[in-house]
């Protein structure tokens, strides 16, 4: 037997249960105290304000870390005893403390592990110096450790006996110890240890002598008010109060009288000592921490809100940057007005509050977020009463806002004034009138700045004004430190009255060109020529088709291209010839025709900005944003003039997203972008959504008031936002100069999924004998909706850098399985890996790596489209998932998503669906609930059109299995046939593309076999073979025209207002001839002949009872290969804790005393038989069911819901044994995959994903050969 090494549990990555500030012992130059975070079975140390980790180590092998007790004055050493308790356990553990060169570096041991308690561990709390551990227990009773002699000194039980949810310890001694203990009948028992003698017979409870001394409880009084279980208590610093949260959605104080709780009398004290204080609403779910201290009160919840009140009971602020189920913990530092948050998505977040303890003039009720470098002020504008009035429409008020610097503000107003008003604070502002157009209204305005050179006669602040007569005026303002002054200004009839509704600067035509628009979707191109005599002249007019009013637009003079976005979220491209900006005055206009068009890139809500990124060779890159929340990425191409959709993402975080902003130092990829400027509903953001941090919040009324930002080199510390409120103009601005310090908001740990993580698979890429660098992609998908891909990196330490977010399923519904597809195969050709040639003149799939396939519920079926930088140019990425500079990347791009339409007032069956709608699939009304459990997928190329076609097998909660086909080239769904009979829903998919065997009859060595294996919940496993329906509709799409025909869907449904309209509403899925796109598309498909085999595909055999229940998992995988045959093993584990191994060989006809000895599965297309050859079973493989597996036919790996990875190995005559097996971090487990071993090593690598994810090395020592099964053959 070969040897191997123990598997070894890389770092978790999930929820955060346990957080505590930890203040160094020894001299640091960080003003702030170390952070200790306790996540699955590791305690993770960070420096907060490098937001730097430290060190990482597992305290338990499996448990998770529920809580973290630090002593409150730590001794000067360089060694200090904290303790991290989880469930039944508790231990001691020694930190220790180097310093070098100012940089910190900390390690971890055990010191001692407490033995285990017969009930689980609330809080703990070092007393009397850290020289004894108190422990609270959910039995209500306390155990007293002494950390010198390690022995329990007592273990007492309060005299009131019940379970509990919540327990918090209190004091700095034995005699001060207090406990608060949260029931499960919504009351709060507070008690403490009494002395011996004097106590009443009621209030003892006698559980353990030590050293001679008696030990009892005294009951101090039950608090009671709240309509839930209390989830958290809190003590004020000085025990005077305590904070409860509950499931009632409340917190309350209780005040309790300090003089009479620092006596050390064994009396129990009167009701009226013990009082309730304030009650706090506000939270929209559970609370599930709570902190408070002398002067603020906050609470976190499952809403995913962290709030601050006073002691009064008034919310001060709120914050919400976590997601999912909720914030577990919060954590606040009265000493340096930090505060931590952390909950399941993995995030921690660290604000810096206001110090509430003396004067709050300085907490702005206008903000949600405090910081000590942030001004807030507001002015008025001239010529305006400061008296409340009646406005109309000849008032005078602020129309347009747009900064020039940090303390430079443009404003143009309703009476046709622009003044520049430069400021330092609401005290001292220079108001200078820089024109006057009249008493007409300023309507729209840009802003450009200008630097001076030798081909331009001007620099300094360009602005461009359109008013309500239809002028156009352009002023030059001098750049100077001093009082502004106008260089140049001319006007000029640019549209008729009320007509001019835009004006833009395009910066790559610098100030030598702009462009105005009106409301029916126009555009003007101007040349301005600035000599001695300045001149206007219109060189080009553009008109698109939707005739909408243009919103936003971007050119590029080098590729000769205008990009425009309209008012009902559609994007334009017109041709810009260089001639055109070069025209002389007395050019004639020309009319340009569009391009190329988008319609409803963002839905029907507005287009807000375009961006214009680099070519790459015949392709253009192009960004957008809109009012859905949504950031598109589209590609133009040169030669076809046609435009193409890559990929999107949706920021939920906010309504409205206005501009993405790269860094100052990057480069033109359009991908890079970092920061998202939005508006949330009436708050505007600055969002950094690579980190998912916020970096500025603001109430300011919401994007239709005027408004303008600012943004220096270091937006996190240099930002500046202004408003127009109640006729003031209200400034927000940070501006830090010369600080190296990252500012608060930050987040300290990665964020990832903030619901349960139902699959995972490796993202496997083809490896090129150049990269030596080692990283590992995982995809995985959640009951939040999202599809994510994680980096896990092998250099230095194995850690998770990055996790981003491919997107979302429609309406946020839960992802329940994925499929990478990392191969094609060529219809009755060898199969082509990776490096094959594989062309496709659409997609350019030989450039791509791999297909990533979703499902989930509501019937979401959703394609992406990935690659990595060894295959494509990076030049080409639409939405980037990079890491760090010298590590490898991935892009992706969305490829269509399907969802069958709703039926009304009639219940379509899968056969009539089927053969009525081949385009489109049904779903009637009472369908809502269905949705998919499982998918597997492959890809086919037709040899003769160069088409690729991806076949997706999906299970549906219905006990219905379908084969739907995607067009890849043109991104069309078929229903290519219904899998019946299937009597029980299908909970595992897998797939086998293999060559059929020859046989006698015919040569089928360039024939492929597609074999689907299901595992159903009545313990069955049915394989059934898809060839023929393949092959045929593979035949059938040699006459189709997929160039005739409309794409079925452009852009995911997703984002706000995308999935509106008339079209969807109004559409007939029954009667496809009420579309008027698609009619024709319906009715020439099923002009088609079509026979009872192309629309239902029979099982090719059944292996009944392979399971008691359902079954969970599957994998297949090749045993061995020969001339005429072919064997396979099928991997199963269920809900009957059993992993059963099933043997089965494809080969021609046999011999008699071969089919007696074997049982037949069934017949494959060419005449070959499915013969089952054995099958072998462990019945108590887990001690719960088995949720996932996988195998390579020399070790079998599974998991299953007792939180265990067990490592089998397969013998010769096919039986499992298992070899060893690893206790995981992962809460319910629900799903496994695994990487052989490669070129990153002999290692295995095993991905577990549940309540969080965590990676697995397991390496054989020696290289395990692949085990041939015996063949036992009768004579």
């Amino acid at each position: 037997m070969a040897a191997f090494s123990a598997p070894i549990a890389g770092p978790y990555l999930g929820e955060i249960s346990a957080l505590a500030f930890f203040n160094i012992p020894i001299s640091s130059s960080s003003p702030f105290p170390l952070l200790l975070s306790g996540t699955g079975s590791q305690i993770l140390v960070y420096e907060i304000q490098s937001s730097k980790l430290l060190t990482s180590f597992f305290a338990f092998n499996g448990v998770r870390v529920h809580g973290l007790a630090v002593p409150t004055n730590p001794s000067c050493s360089s060694d200090v005893l904290i303790s991290a308790f989880g469930e039944r356990r508790v231990k001691i553990l020694r930190v220790v403390f180097e310093e070098d060169g100012g940089e910190i570096s900390v390690g971890m041991e055990v010191f001692y592990e407490l033995p285990r308690f017969e009930h689980w561990v609330l809080d703990a709390l070092f007393l009397e110096e850290g020289k004894v551990l108190a422990i609270g227990l959910s039995d209500n009773s306390v155990a007293v450790w002494d950390i010198v002699h390690s022995e329990i000194l007592f273990h007492v039980k309060s005299s009131e006996k019940c379970l509990l949810y919540s327990m918090r310890l209190w004091g700095r001694n034995m005699e001060e110890l207090r406990i608060a203990s949260g029931t499960i009948f919504n009351e709060i028992i507070v008690w403490k240890f009494g002395a011996s003698g004097g106590h009443s017979k009621g209030n003892t409870s006698f559980l353990n002598i030590s050293g001679g001394r008696e030990v009892h409880t005294i009951n101090m009084g039950t608090l009671i008010g709240h309509n839930g279980s209390i989830f958290r208590i809190s003590w004020s610093d000085d025990g005077s109060k305590l904070l409860s949260a509950s499931d009632d959605r409340s917190a309350r104080v209780w005040l309790i009288d300090s003089e009479r709780l620092h006596q050390s009398s064994s009396s129990k004290f009167p009701e009226d000592q013990v009082s309730a204080g304030i009650s706090l609403y506000g939270h929209n779910a559970r609370i599930w921490d709570c902190f408070i201290s002398d002067s603020v009160i906050i609470t976190a919840g499952e809403d995913c809100t962290c709030r601050l009140w006073d002691l009064e009971g008034s919310q001060i602020l709120m914050f919400k940057e976590h997601a999912g189920r909720g914030i577990w913990r919060c954590l606040y530092d009265p000493a340096t007005s930090l505060l931590v948050t952390a909950g399941f998505d993995s995030a921690i977040q660290v604000h810096r509050v206001p110090n509430l303890s003396g004067d709050r003039s300085e907490a702005n009720e206008m903000l949600t977020e405090f910081d000590e470098c942030t001004e807030n002020f507001s002015f008025s504008i001239p010529n305006v009463s400061k008296k409340p009035e009646l406005m109309d429409s000849k008032s005078e008020y602020v129309r347009c806002l747009h900064f020039g610097r940090e303390d430079i503000l443009f404003v143009a107003t309703n009476k046709g004034y622009l003044y520049c008003a430069k400021f330092s604070c609401a005290d001292d502002v220079i108001w200078t009138q820089l024109a006057n157009v009249g008493e007409i209204p300023v309507v729209c305005t840009d802003f450009m700045d200008v630097q001076p050179s030798d081909e331009l006669m001007v620099s300094g602040s360009m602005i461009a004004l359109g008013d309500g007569n239809g002028n156009a005026t352009i002023i030059n303002v001098a750049s100077a430190d001093s009082s502004p002054e106008v260089l140049i200004s001319f006007s000029w009839p640019a549209e008729k009255e009320r007509q001019l509704l835009g004006i833009y600067w395009c910066r790559s035509l610098g100030c030598s060109c702009v462009f105005t628009t009106d409301p029916r979707g126009s555009l003007k191109l101007w040349k301005l020529e600035y000599a001695q005599r300045t001149t206007v002249s219109l060189v080009a007019s553009y008109s698109t088709s939707f005739g909408k009013r243009i919103m936003c637009l971007d050119a590029s003079m080098e590729d000769e291209i205008l990009v425009c976005g309209d008012q009902r979220g559609n994007l334009t491209v017109f041709h810009l010839l260089k001639s055109m900006s070069q025209s002389n005055s007395g050019s004639s206009e020309r009319r340009v025709p569009p391009l190329s068009q988008f319609k409803g890139a963002h839905g029907i809500s507005s287009v807000t900005s375009v961006c214009i990124g680099r070519q790459n060779s015949d392709e253009i890159e192009i960004r957008s944003t809109g009012g859905d929340g949504c950031i598109c990425y589209f590609k133009f191409s040169v030669s076809t003039k046609s435009m193409e959709f890559c990929g999107m993402k949706h920021v939920k975080e906010l309504t409205i997203i206005k501009n993405v902003l790269n860094k100052p130092s990057s480069s033109e990829d359009l991908g890079e972008g970092h920061l998202v400027v939005g508006f949330a509903f009436t708050d505007f953001f600055i969002w950094n959504r690579l980190g998912d941090s916020k970096i500025l919040q603001v109430p300011c009324g919401g994007w239709r008031r005027p408004y303008s930002y600012y943004l220096g080199h270091s937006p996190e510390t240099q930002n500046c936002f202004a408003f127009l409120k109640d006729n003031k103009l209200h400034i927000c601005r940070r501006w830090e100069t010369g600080s190296l310090r990252k500012s608060f908001p930050k987040t300290l740990n990665l964020q990832f999924h903030g619901r349960e993580i139902h699959t995972t698979c490796f993202i496997s890429r083809p490896m090129s004998s150049k990269d030596k660098r080692k990283d590992l992609w995982v995809a995985s998908g959640s009951e939040d909706g999202a599809v994510r891909l994680t980096r896990y990196t092998l250099a230095d330490m194995n850690f998770w850098p990055d996790s981003f977010s491919l997107g979302e399923h429609v309406g946020g519904s839960a992802v329940r399985s994925l499929c990478f597809v990392p191969n094609i195969f060529s219809c009755g050709f060898e199969a082509m890996g990776n490096d094959a040639n594989v062309d496709n003149l659409s997609l350019d799939l030989e450039k791509n790596w791999g297909m990533l396939i979703s499902v989930g519920a509501k019937q979401v079926l959703t394609s992406w489209l990935l690659r990595d930088d060894e295959t494509c140019n990076m030049d080409e990425t639409c939405l980037e998932l990079s890491a760090a500079k010298g590590h490898q990347s991935v892009s992706f791009r969305w490829l269509s998503t399907h969802i069958p339409p709703k039926t009304r007032g009639c219940k379509v069956d899968s056969c009539t669906a089927l053969s009525k709608s081949k385009f489109y699939g049904s779903l009637s009304e009472d369908a809502n609930d269905w949705r998919y459990l499982a998918v597997t997928a492959f890809v086919v190329e037709d040899v003769a059109t160069r088409s690729l076609v991806c076949f997706s097998v999906v299970a549906c909660s219905d006990a219905t299995l379908t084969l739907r086909a995607l067009l890849l080239s043109h991104r069309l769904w078929f229903d290519v046939a219904s899998l019946v009979p299937q009597t029980a829903p299908v909970l595992a998919l897998q797939h086998m593309v293999v060559p059929l065997p020859a046989n006698d009859c015919c040569d089928n060595s360039k024939r492929k076999a597609h074999i689907v294996i299901s595992g159903s919940t009545d313990g069955s496993i049915t394989l059934w073979d898809l060839t023929e329906t393949v092959e045929h509709f593979m035949e059938f799409m040699q006459d189709l025209q997929p160039g005739k025909l409309s794409a079925n869907q452009s852009r995911p449904r997703t984002g706000r207002g995308s999935q509106g309209g008339r079209w969807w509403r109004s559409s007939d899925p029954i009667n496809p001839k009420n579309r008027p796109d698609e009619a024709g598309i319906i009715d020439d498909f099923q002009s088609q002949p079509q026979d009872d085999d192309h629309c239902v595909v029979a099982p090719l055999g059944v292996l009944a009872s392979v399971h008691q229940s359902g079954v969970n998992c599957l994998h297949v995988t090749e045993a061995t290969r020969q001339a005429k045959e072919l064997t396979f093993c099928i991997i199963s584990g269920g809900d009957d804790q059993a992993i059963s191994c099933s043997l089965l060989c494809l080969s021609p006809e046999t011999s008699t005393a071969e089919i007696n000895r074997w049982q037949t599965v069934g017949s494959l297309v060419n005449g070959s038989k499915l013969w089952a050859l054995r099958r072998s079973k462990v019945e108590s493989a887990h001690s719960a069911a088995v949720k996932g597996i996988w195998s390579d036919m020399t070790w079998v790996f599974s998991t299953g819901l007792d939180q265990r990875i067990r490592f089998w190995r397969i013998s010769a005559c096919g039986q499992l044994v298992e070899e060893t097996h690893l206790i995981i971090s992962v809460p319910e487990p629900e799903s496994l995959d695994a990487l052989p071993p490669n070129r990153l090593g002999d290692s295995y690598w095993i991905v577990v994903a549940g309540r969080g994810m965590q990676m697995i090395e397991f390496g054989p020592s020696d290289r395990d050969q692949m085990v041939l099964f015996e063949r036992v053959l009768s004579a």
